[in-house]
């Protein structure tokens, strides 16, 4: 009885961890910034409206607002967005 409780345990505590992990989805887009903040951005893109994004604490000050970007984004299952690259868009 215990072994079957025990497999029962280990079975959802395995199954929990590939769901955690697995909606990962990577996105890019052209976006306006909204609003620049310590570690995060609010970007507005075309599609999807306004939209948080997670970045490091060192771009912060050089990301302007009201200006075009070209990004990309990684999306896990649970969080928020995280920038993996930003480009200006050139004119």
């Amino acid at each position: 009885m215990k072994k079957n409780i025990l497999k029962i345990i280990i079975t959802l505590v395995v199954f929990s961890v590939l769901v955690w992990s697995s909606r990962t989805t990577s996105t890019s887009s052209t976006v306006v910034i909204k609003e620049v903040g310590v570690n995060e951005i609010v970007v507005e893109t075309s599609d999807q409206g306004n939209q948080v994004i997670k970045i490091h604490s060192t771009l912060q000050h050089l990301i302007f607002e009201d200006k075009r970007y070209y990004i990309k984004y990684t999306k896990k299952r649970w969080g928020k967005p995280t920038l993996d690259y930003i480009e200006p868009e050139l004119n």
